[in-house]
């Protein structure tokens, strides 16, 4: 498969010019492909083919646009000079960013990756990058839609001067070239452009040759029992005196920096060595999906019997990076783009707790024969026992129903409230309540004529 970066910004991003650069670096791994176009010439016209529109075909192209009355496009014979252990890169419009996803469909054996240049904020940048010329201005709204897709939808978005651009460009190319974990030089150069990592902190050294330390962030939720021997759960500020994290106890606490994740960069991270030999222990999911933005989150548990001190800006993740086999569409759950521990929480807790509660009525459901024996059918038969003769009594049958009824509502309350009563509302947990007990009045109802 032949991979083929397209370059993606508004117009006086940089983008020619980074070709430009890239061409005069001589790097063999990247080959500077020509667009074809039928507009106008312009001046320093640059890695533009000009076609003639009455002999266009499109069948001759890779993919190809309309942007008013002109076709831009990429011939095949482009895609042809690629050679082994090398990537393609040119322009691409974001006006026509939602055709790129079609025109993958139609080219299985191509793969492209979209590489947003994030150089201008504000028109009035634009209008400066141009040279007040009106003609290469974006529309205002256009504008604001172009710079959604560069900097939410692309691969990969770069920002940084013309010399960091290109050794970013160039680090990419050889990821894809060579995959693997990212390590080295490509490790370096990612950091301190932002990628992977927002603000990562290597001054002295701080990554490592394969990996960056993450530390430990301004936030963190722990769970302790009150005097009624209740839960008390909140979310407290490590600031400069840190977290203690008792013997045997729990936290759940964020990193201070911000994954930065490309679609084609997988994250897997652990504790340190030295936490692990004090005895806290990591209880998480361990990947970090290709797109992801956010902070990380972990629950750290300690095993030891001594108490265990966090300060802010401590390291205690560890976090290595690898490509994927091919790009992913990238993390769209809902804890993108969410900087804190409790904005990630509530997401979770927003999108899922209708569903917990589910969960736990499907459960009792499929565990009705392990309930009905440890505690539903010693009851009925009890109930039975007592009733005798009785059981053709419809008056009987009530009072027995309602009274497993009660039990079973007290059962609820000890099982259930505990856990839902705090988080839920009181109508959801009464909802989940109704159904178990209708469920076990039936069940008893059926056990009784059965007798």
């Amino acid at each position: 498969m032949k991979t083929v970066f397209l370059l993606i910004g508004v117009r006086g991003a940089g983008k020619t010019t980074l070709l430009k650069n890239l061409k005069n670096d001589n790097d063999s791994s990247i080959y500077v492909m020509s667009s074809s176009t039928t507009r106008t010439p312009r001046d320093n016209d640059a890695f533009i083919i000009h076609e003639n529109i009455d002999a266009w075909n499109n069948d001759d192209f890779v993919y190809h646009i309309s942007i008013g009355n002109n076709k831009y496009g990429l011939r095949k014979s482009e895609i042809d000079k690629i050679q082994n252990s090398q990537i393609g890169i040119t322009l691409y419009s974001p006006s026509s960013f939602s055709q790129i996803a079609e025109d993958q469909k139609k080219n299985p054996n191509i793969q492209f990756i979209t590489i947003g240049i994030d150089t201008i904020d504000t028109i009035e940048e634009q209008r400066n990058r141009v040279n007040n010329d009106d003609s290469r201005l974006d529309i205002p709204d256009n504008f604001a839609e172009y710079l959604e897709i560069i900097r939410n939808q692309c691969s990969i978005t770069l920002k940084g001067k013309e010399s960091a651009l290109v050794d970013q460009v160039k680090t990419i190319a050889n990821l894809f070239i060579h995959g693997g974990v990212v390590a080295g030089k490509d490790l370096e150069v990612l950091l301190k452009n932002n990628q992977l990592v927002n603000s990562a902190i290597i001054d002295n050294k701080k990554y490592e040759c394969a990996s960056y330390n993450f530390h430990v962030g301004d936030q963190y939720f722990f769970v302790e029992k009150n005097e009624d021997g209740l839960q008390n759960k909140r979310f407290e500020l490590t600031e400069t005196k840190g977290v203690t994290i008792n013997p045997y106890t729990y936290i759940i606490i964020q990193t201070k920096e911000i994954m930065n994740l490309p679609t084609f960069i997988v994250g897997n991270f652990d504790l340190t060595v030295k936490l692990f030999h004090h005895g806290l222990i990591l209880s998480a999911s361990t990947q970090i999906d290709p797109g992801y933005r956010g902070a990380l989150t972990c629950l750290l548990y300690n095993t030891s019997d001594q108490p265990i001190n966090l300060r802010q800006n401590d390291t205690f993740l560890t976090v290595q990076y690898t490509t994927t086999t091919c790009n992913t569409k990238g993390y769209c759950g809902t804890r993108k783009d969410k900087n804190k521990l409790n904005e990630q929480i509530l997401a979770d807790s927003q999108g899922h707790s209708t569903s917990d509660l589910n969960k736990a009525v499907n459960f009792y459901k499929k565990a009705k024969i392990t309930l009905w024996a440890s505690v539903i059918i010693p009851v009925v038969v009890a109930l039975l026992s007592f009733a005798g003769n009785l059981v053709g009594s419809k008056h009987e049958v009530e009072k027995y129903k309602n009274g497993l009824d009660d039990y079973k509502a007290e059962v609820i309350s000890e099982e259930f409230k505990q856990e839902f009563y705090q988080t839920f509302k009181q109508d959801v947990y009464q909802e989940l309540k109704t159904e178990i007990s209708a469920e076990v009045k039936q069940a008893v109802t059926i056990e009784i004529h059965q007798q």
